[in-house]
């Protein structure tokens, strides 16, 4: 009897020291179940009620029971299971049973399947609708990894993948393949009930339902009405801790019941910052792929493979001037070719080398016959600079003008990448991109650098393809 007065003199320390909101969720929910020689044992009502105490309130709580039972003691959790939440207590993933409740689909157009009783009003404001995407996702080098996963968590091939954490920056496809991942998963198991949402929607429908208390409860439909959760833009929940803690806890719930989660971020979970760290924790937990930066010769595919898919009539050397522009992400890349062939069909005009110098993309498409070997050659005779002193480190004025100037005739006269230019000097694609700008910037103010590589300018031009390489690198 006296343990249990120690306990309520406890929790009105505890009281007294945080908020209200925080006290009524976290430590109102405790209770005392019985002390044991230098050890008392708690009651909490979840797993992921004994995390959230155990990561943030633990040292509290600790020196509180100290204060009011004179002497410190060791802490115990155990979870209360009850009928209502013995799925929620387990920690063991339970395989995954179609429930006796009316199936909730996702289909083309984002409406909901057919049910075969009414549904229930308080559900209708979440949308179930996955991304539309006009054409297939194109699986190539830098994207397979992601694609092969994805894959895998649609067959349920491996558990492992549980979450699946798709990483990519902005315009890379991620979203694309997320919805070709939910419609695969649709197409295969029907009777699975799959939600596509992003950071935004969800922190939209939690205030929501938390502003209207008699309004439809978003975290019960997510437990009780959600199988896969495919949950998009995960990096935007940063700073949003009470966004953070209601995934967390949705997250367990589903996980609970056998279900799966699809996670895609911008940024990889290990450099997440401002995240709660449970969440943090069960998102390292599972397995992370990353779609990379295409190189160029993977660019000039996708644009191929784009041009069939919507039948395009279009030449490689189109393809070739595009795919060597240095366009951010896929999305920018497929965009502009998208939007150059509607305008040239709006003009009634053919898309090839005058519609783009129109556009102002009128520098000359890059020829094979011409490789940086001579190039670099080239101006290691014009400016009397041996190849070890361009490909060095040096800062030195003259030196650093000679790699620039080779850099910008690579990037003009080579089917090379940007990636695979610098490569040959050491650096990366950013560092030709730059010596591109200021060669180009340089023509323009400086009369003596502007004749300086009109020199060499010539002599590419006017020289006749030939296949064999003369100067050995």
């Amino acid at each position: 009897m006296k343990s249990v007065q120690h306990w309520e003199s406890t929790l009105k320390t505890i009281q007294d020291e945080v908020p209200a909101p925080q006290f009524q969720r976290w430590f109102k929910q405790l209770s005392f179940l019985r002390q044991e020689g230098e050890t008392i044992y708690l009651g909490v009502p979840t797993l992921f009620h004994q995390d959230w105490i155990s990561t943030y309130y633990r040292e509290q709580l600790h020196r509180a029971i100290q204060q009011n039972f004179g002497n410190p003691l060791q802490l115990e959790f155990e979870v209360l299971v009850e009928d209502q939440n013995m799925e929620a207590a387990t920690s063991v993933p339970l395989p995954v049973i179609a429930p006796p409740k009316p199936t909730l689909r996702v289909v083309e157009g984002g409406h909901s399947a057919p049910r075969t009783e009414p549904a229930s009003e308080e559900f209708d404001i979440f949308s179930p609708q996955i991304p539309q995407f006009a054409g297939e996702f194109f699986e190539l080098d830098f994207n397979r990894l992601c694609f092969q996963y994805s894959g895998l968590f649609a067959q349920k091939s491996s558990a492992s993948l549980n979450p699946l954490v798709l990483v990519a920056g902005i315009g890379m496809g991620k979203t694309h393949l997320l919805a070709t991942l939910g419609k695969e998963i649709i197409k295969n198991s029907p009777q699975l009930k799959v939600r596509y949402t992003h950071a935004e929607k969800f922190t939209n429908e939690m205030f929501r339902t938390w502003n209207d208390k008699n309004g439809p409860n978003y975290q019960r439909f997510y437990r009780d009405q959600v199988d896969i959760l495919l949950f998009d833009d995960l990096q935007g929940l940063a700073g949003k801790k009470a966004t953070q803690e209601a995934l967390l806890h949705i997250y367990n719930e589903i996980l609970s019941r056998g279900g799966r989660v699809v996670f895609t971020s911008s940024i990889p979970v290990s450099k997440l910052t401002d995240f709660l760290e449970p969440l943090r924790s069960r998102l390292l937990s599972g397995v992370s792929a990353e779609i990379k930066p295409p190189s160029y010769n993977e660019k000039l595919a996708l644009l191929s493979l784009l041009a069939q898919q919507n039948q395009i009539s279009v030449e490689e050397t189109v393809l070739r001037v595009l795919a060597d522009q240095g366009h951010k992400d896929v999305r920018e890349l497929l965009g502009v070719f998208l939007r150059l062939h509607l305008q040239s069909r709006i003009e009634k005009k053919a898309l090839d080398a005058t519609f783009l110098a129109k556009e102002g993309l009128n520098f000359e498409a890059p020829q094979a016959a011409i490789s940086l070997t001579e190039i670099i050659a080239m101006v290691e005779h014009s400016f009397g600079i041996s190849k070890s002193d361009l490909i060095s480190k040096s800062r030195k004025g003259l030196i650093v003008w000679a790699r620039q100037v080779a850099m910008y005739l690579g990037r003009r006269f080579t089917v090379l990448s940007l990636e695979e230019i610098g490569k040959q000097f050491g650096r990366d694609h950013a560092t030709v991109l730059y010596a591109y700008d200021k060669v180009s910037e340089a023509i323009r103010i400086h009369p003596s650098r502007k004749y300086e590589v009109e020199f060499l300018l010539q002599k590419l031009q006017a020289r006749i393809p030939r296949e064999n390489h003369d100067f050995p690198l």
